[in-house]
């Protein structure tokens, strides 16, 4: 009996490529009666092979008929071991890689069904995992399938990763804006006492970890289930950790006008006694202009953020810094009831020395606004 035929193998393989299932068929139909088996098994020499190919163009249709045609012939595909030597990348890794849900799916079943070994936390590149890759592409479904996959063979998934492993599960997820995985990793955490990283940074050379994202993605959901996790868990947060171009988490939510989430972080901070920053500049150098939270919270006109601000430094004896040339934006945007009780909180805190304003050094409009407030209070 003729066991292989080259020629049939490579139109097999060109047709695969090409997604022509027709041909894919005919082949296998030819083969059949020619009494001829397909190689579909990864050879030494070769790295492409027809079940591999299949998966990375996405074609579903085509990995059953693979599977289907190896189970008939009593073939085993090892779609878990690397296709080389000089990475890990294996057809269940390609599939994870490029996000082909379908596929995964079928694939993890493929595994339990012929009891195939899987190193579930095996690196492909980079560092990365399943589970990293499954997070990155905001893939709830295949990161569901990999804790399912853990719990039926007792394994332990590494969500935390390699502290030289730029990224995370749980900063990717962040990244990605998905709390129903961000949900999932802190079950799972949780189901398996690990405690996740909270605070470990990663895309260098950002300098970014998941309480910074969250509030950078104005994701206040995210940002009160990160807090609530730490908060069951006596986990300190970084709170006023920066980037690279100087952002901080309070910093990030008073620039998205976010009251409520001012208010959280001022009364996390006191509750693990962590001295919150608020004052330390942040340089936008295509405006020239220094941020702070008290001037994004005047900026977008929020007389209730200013007084959290205003009180948060009392209380803590922060003098706070204020140059009256970045009013010019309040003047501009502000409705004329917001501008007066900002200026009003300003008159009253400077005066008290609780705030120190650089004032224009030659007519000063601000300086004579505080005048005139002053004068009103004398009557």
């Amino acid at each position: 009996m003729v066991f292989f035929n080259n020629s049939l193998d490579k139109r097999f393989l060109q047709a695969i490529k090409d997604e022509n299932v027709g041909e894919i068929k005919r082949i296998i139909d030819q083969a059949n009666a020619d009494e001829v088996t397909l190689k579909i098994k990864k050879s030494s020499k070769e790295e492409n092979f027809p079940l591999f190919q299949a998966v990375d163009v996405g074609n579903l249709n085509i990995v059953n008929i693979i599977l289907d045609y190896a189970n008939t012939k009593n073939i085993t595909i090892e779609i878990t071991e690397p296709i080389n030597k000089n990475n890990n990348h294996s057809v269940l890794s390609r599939a994870f890689i490029n996000n082909y849900t379908s596929i995964i799916r079928v694939l993890i079943e493929y595994v339990k069904g012929h009891q195939l070994s899987w190193d579930i936390n095996a690196s492909v590149e980079y560092g990365s995992t399943p589970l990293m890759y499954a997070t990155t592409e905001k893939n709830e479904e295949a990161v569901q399938m990999l804790m399912d996959y853990a719990n039926d063979h007792q394994l332990l998934l590494n969500i935390n990763m390699d502290e030289n492993v730029e990224g995370y599960p749980l900063l990717s997820a962040v990244m990605k804006d998905s709390i129903e995985i961000v949900k999932l990793l802190m079950d799972y955490a949780t189901h398996h006492h690990i405690i996740l990283e909270m605070n470990r940074k990663g895309y260098h050379p950002l300098s970014w970890y998941p309480l910074f994202i969250a509030t950078m993605n104005g994701n206040e959901e995210m940002v009160k289930l990160l807090i609530e996790y730490a908060r069951k868990n006596k986990i300190k947060l970084e709170l006023n950790e920066k980037d690279m171009f100087g952002n901080y988490p309070l910093l990030n939510v008073t620039r998205g006008n976010n009251t409520a989430l001012v208010k959280l972080f001022m009364d996390y901070a006191e509750e693990f006694q962590i001295p919150l920053d608020i004052t330390t500049l942040s340089r936008d150098e295509e405006q020239d202009k220094d941020y702070t939270p008290l001037l994004n919270a005047v900026i977008n006109e929020n007389v209730s953020m200013v007084k959290y601000i205003i009180d948060y430094a009392c209380k803590h004896d922060i003098i706070l810094e204020f140059k009256e040339k970045y009013l010019t934006l309040l003047y501009i945007n502000s409705s004329e009831q917001a501008e007066k009780e900002i200026i009003n909180l300003l008159s009253r805190n400077e005066k008290e020395k609780r705030i120190h304003i650089t004032f224009f050094p030659n007519d000063s409009d601000l300086l004579k606004r505080f005048e005139e407030i002053r004068e009103k209070e004398k009557e």
